[in-house]
């Protein structure tokens, strides 16, 4: 994937013959001290390093900002759920006015009839509070241990989040300094034929050389010329890609302090540790394990739905007049009520079973993902672990092409001045040398992005404040 564009971008200027050949001044001096080079890359201490980007991607990720808001949504459930726990209080504040009407004669007795006084406004206050017993033993605590459980769910994807972006940061920085590379040996090369035409021109006016050394050396003037340009382009690419893993201004200058000459670390542990090593640190296991235990506390949450719930209930009233006293007077008079309540539906059974079986279901699933993402992971460490250690390889046996290969061009260019060797012997020891120096430019870019590829396989690659994943 993200290798691949990097040896995509090394081997599109493979095939152009481009190379290496830094700090000479012609053909005849290179010859005699022996293949002199610059660097490939300009360092700066205040540039950009593979950790300095992958911090910066990692804080301006939009990415990492959606997966952090997901998180303080969850932490907001969390808080809604432990609100259940607490009794449920209402108060009330009331004004009615009654219709007026005659009410009718009541007799008492012997004596004469009289009527109840009429009160036409009625005036109220109510507290209430009900404690909900049985919810709490069947639905609540279980409703809350889901919230907490997807909570860490969300802080996982939050972390999950963080590591690709790192990595993706951090590949992009090695894919720029590629490219910036192939920069400079295209640069370079087009140097170098610049002298090799001069070489054949003047061993063409010498007779050492035919008209035809001549014409393939302009052609392949004009070849170093169009790769140039297109190496060019590839940095312009590199460099948009990594400016949008950083979110960089475009007047931000972007400078290097590493380079791709410094060797990866070695690899110290076994395969299998490895993995094992991945299936504890990786986030993203580690939140299918939270979201599928919180899909179990949801199903026993609805299972308890159907229980009959018991709760205790108090209200108190202040009113004018009391609805609770007779007859009704214009004043104002304080009551209360305490007691409990046993209440059950069959709906409520037919209703939490099927959102326990949905949450069965659901927590089934996580799981059954949950697998097959270990199986992933075990498949991309080894293929991160095996890429490593073949840049690793690569990069030894590079390095010694690398030194055969220019000492080769260097005696061929001699033997070509001193008239010894065609141009053709010359161009070919040129492509050998090219094709040398590239392949050792891509084993250590390999090397770099491989080592990053298995960082990530193994949840290593995290920002810092993320949590690690707790050990299955």
């Amino acid at each position: 994937m993200r290798s691949q564009w990097i040896r995509r971008s090394t081997i599109g200027q493979l095939t152009l013959s481009l190379a290496l050949v830094m700090g000479y001044a012609s053909a005849q001096e290179q010859a005699r001290r022996g293949a002199q080079h610059a660097p490939l890359l300009e360092i700066e201490k205040t540039g950009l390093t593979a950790e300095t980007v992958a911090q910066r991607a990692t804080t301006t990720s939009f990415s990492v900002r959606a997966a952090d808001q997901s998180l303080a949504a969850a932490a907001a459930q969390v808080d809604a759920a432990w609100a259940a726990y607490l009794p449920r209080l209402t108060a009330a504040a009331r004004y009615t006015r009654h219709s007026a009407f005659t009410p009718p004669l009541v007799a008492f007795g012997d004596g004469p009839p009289a009527a109840f006084p009429l009160v036409l406004n009625q005036w109220s206050f109510q507290a209430s509070v009900v404690v909900p017993l049985s919810d709490y033993a069947f639905r609540i605590r279980h409703t809350h241990a889901s919230a907490e459980e997807l909570e860490a769910a969300a802080r996982f994807d939050a972390a999950a989040a963080g590591a690709r972006a790192a990595s993706e940061g951090k590949l992009a920085f090695y894919g720029w300094l590629t490219a910036r590379a192939g920069v400079a040996v295209a640069r370079a090369t087009l140097e170098l034929q610049k002298t090799l035409l001069v070489d054949a021109q003047s061993q063409f006016a010498a007779g050492n050389a035919s008209r035809a050394d001549v014409l393939q050396a302009e052609s392949s003037l004009a070849a170093s010329e169009l790769a140039v340009t297109r190496a060019e382009s590839l940095v312009h690419v590199a460099e948009r890609r990594l400016r949008l893993a950083i979110h960089a201004s475009a007047d931000e200058q972007l400078a290097a302090a590493e380079d791709l000459e410094r060797d990866s670390p070695p690899l110290e542990a076994a395969l299998p540790d490895l993995v094992m090593t991945a299936e504890r640190l990786r986030p993203e296991l580690a939140s299918l394990k939270a979201a599928a235990n919180a899909s179990r506390r949801t199903a026993r949450a609805s299972s308890g739905a159907g229980l009959p719930a018991l709760s205790l209930f108090g209200d108190a009233v202040y009113a004018n007049p009391n609805a609770r006293r007779s007859p009704q007077r214009a004043e104002w008079f304080g009551t209360w009520a305490v007691g409990a309540q046993l209440a059950w539906s069959p709906n409520d059974v037919v209703l939490g079973g099927a959102g326990s079986r949905g949450a069965e279901a659901r927590a089934a699933e996580l799981e059954a993902r949950q697998a097959t993402l270990r199986d992933a992971i075990e498949l991309e460490v080894t293929q991160a672990y095996y890429a490593a250690r073949e840049a690793d390889a690569a990069v030894g046996t590079t390095q010694r092409q690398l030194a055969s290969a220019r000492e080769a061009f260097r005696v061929a260019q001699a033997l070509f001045v001193s008239g010894r060797a065609t141009a053709t012997q010359v161009r070919e020891a040129e492509t050998a040398f090219t094709r040398a120096r590239l392949e050792a430019l891509h084993a250590r870019a390999s090397a770099k992005t491989s080592r990053v590829q298995l960082e990530y396989a193994l949840g290593r690659n995290d920002r810092p404040r993320a949590a690690s994943a707790p050990t299955p």
